[in-house]
């Protein structure tokens, strides 16, 4: 299991300009042939995702201002605080800043022929599969996972496991991605 906090990550710009990327963990590491990748995005302006085919992508909004991803004919759509939407990267998009304000997503991308995944906001205590790979990030509140105090822009992410995530106080919210192999396949 590995922590991470989003503050403390390095940066990277986008290619166009339109934003920069936080890349949370890839496996396997450092290579563009991912079996999943986890990341925080910051978008700054209108512009075009990156196609990347054979890629699954779930993206949440987590702040500032919505999105609309327009996907031409396959899909329109506005991201709205906390709900992930799931589409395919190789299609065509462009990301308009609906309020005019920055924003910041959480991302989720898999290779369609090796893993799924799925993305869900969590509010109580759970504990995950331990066949699965996974990551959390906090969204509010302060939440146990082991030894270790996540709270606001923390989290971790696994291989495999059973982990259990403990809400400490009455209220609070974290997005938890599990990611599970195709038969055949392993996720990391």
């Amino acid at each position: 299991m590995e922590f991470f906090d989003i503050t403390k990550m390095p940066v990277s710009l986008w290619r166009n300009g339109a934003g920069e990327t936080r890349e949370i963990c890839c496996f396997p590491p450092a290579t563009r042939d991912f079996a999943w990748r986890a990341s925080i995005a910051s978008i700054a302006g209108n512009g075009e995702f990156s196609p990347l085919p054979k890629i699954d992508r779930v993206i949440t909004l987590i702040e500032g201002g919505e999105v609309t991803l327009d996907g031409g004919s396959a899909f329109r759509h506005t991201l709205r605080r906390y709900q992930p939407f799931a589409f395919s990267a190789e299609q065509p998009v462009r990301a308009e800043l609906t309020e005019g304000r920055m924003s910041m997503d959480f991302n989720i991308m898999v290779h369609r022929e090796r893993c799924r995944a799925s993305v869900r906001v969590a509010d109580r205590t759970f504990t995950t599969f331990g066949n699965h790979g996974g990551i959390v990030f906090v969204l509010s509140g302060a939440w146990q996972l082991g030894d270790t105090l996540l709270s606001v822009d923390q989290g971790a992410w696994w291989q495999a496991g059973h982990h259990t995530l403990r809400l400490l106080k009455n209220q609070g919210q974290l997005l938890f991605t599990e990611i599970a192999a195709l038969p055949g396949e392993r996720v990391a």
